[in-house]
């Protein structure tokens, strides 16, 4: 049957995992999973950390099979409407007992991210969560594990790459101008998303 399927954005289900498909250049796992009501007639790809690794790797060369997780509903991807839940990335915030320190901190700050780690994050919905007032700048990014940090600093080169695409930002510029002024741009993304970023620091930035 059809229809909106209104899944909450964490889903508490115990993984069967089919395979290990080993550690990507990032350092995290990729499994692919049955997970039941996300997905049951077909594996998904998810990514674990190191630590949650750890807790995986033994286990599952010991044949087990099953394990509980928490996942949290990522970007939707691409071709999809978001009628059913695998029509969405996911991501791991607890595995086995293990934690993602980030995506936690997402789920504790009421902040679910659509951030996948193998698409493009679309950088506009990363501005519409951290453009707050001052008051309710995000706390999280002072408890950023180095993930974290990795995932923010892709997110904000993305972003730089887009922005300097759709300005003209990189016409006429070669190799080292090139690489300096996307370094640049990148450091601004990353300070908008951490909330760190002010018009008057940057303003200072360009003057020195």
């Amino acid at each position: 049957m059809g229809g909106v399927n209104r899944m909450n954005d964490v889903q508490q289900v115990t993984l069967t995992v089919e395979s290990n498909q080993g550690v990507n250049r990032n350092g995290n796992t990729q499994i692919r999973a049955f997970a039941p009501p996300i997905t049951k007639n077909y594996s998904m790809p998810l990514f674990l950390t190191p630590e949650q690794a750890e807790h995986f790797d033994p286990k599952f060369a010991n044949a087990q099979k099953d394990f509980a997780a928490t996942l949290v509903k990522g970007n939707l991807k691409d071709g999809k409407d978001g009628t059913y839940p695998d029509h969405y990335w996911w991501n791991v915030a607890v595995f086995d007992g293990s934690e993602n320190d980030f995506y936690m901190q997402k789920l504790n700050d009421h902040q679910i991210a659509e951030i996948e780690e193998t698409i493009d994050p679309k950088t506009q919905e990363v501005f519409d969560e951290v453009f707050t007032t001052d008051s309710e700048k995000p706390k999280w990014s002072k408890k950023l594990d180095t993930t974290g940090q990795s995932i923010v600093r892709q997110v904000a080169f993305k972003g730089a790459i887009d922005a300097g695409n759709a300005s003209g930002e990189f016409v006429g510029l070669r190799n080292g101008e090139l690489a300096q002024t996307i370094n640049e741009m990148t450091d601004v993304f990353e300070q908008i998303i951490l909330g760190n970023y002010t018009q008057a620091a940057e303003e200072t930035k360009e003057i020195s």
